[in-house]
């Protein structure tokens, strides 16, 4: 791929595994495409970080809060699989509040909080 860097390789090697075992996962390709991108058009060649999905995940001040969460939860999915090829690479464990719709993110000890 043109214009790759280790996300975007990571992230079309996530989307040939999970279709070679059956899903169907238009809607979260797509997101994850976009946060390629996104790594690409701001120079960042290493791998993932809590800082970098939750400044993807609100690039937007339009976007909801559900929207947002959705974001991370994509990425979430792909870090937990990611992780296991790249030691440098932060899990994203979340934990939503329905009431305040709050998105916990905790990578190893640290705990960041993102409320909106």
């Amino acid at each position: 791929m043109l214009n790759s860097n280790c996300i975007t390789r990571q992230i079309e090697e996530y989307i040939v595994y999970k279709r070679s075992l059956g899903y169907v996962i238009k809607i979260e390709s797509q997101e994850l495409k976009r946060f390629a991108k996104y790594t690409r058009d701001i120079g960042h060649d290493g791998s993932l970080t809590a800082e970098l999905a939750i400044r993807w995940a609100s690039l937007d001040n339009n976007f909801t809060r559900k929207y947002m969460a959705r974001r991370l939860e994509t990425l979430h999915t792909f870090a937990v699989y990611i992780s296991a090829f790249d030691a440098q690479a932060q899990i994203l464990h979340m934990a939503l509040s329905a009431k305040r719709t709050c998105v916990l993110l905790h990578i190893s000890i640290q705990m960041v909080k993102f409320c909106r």
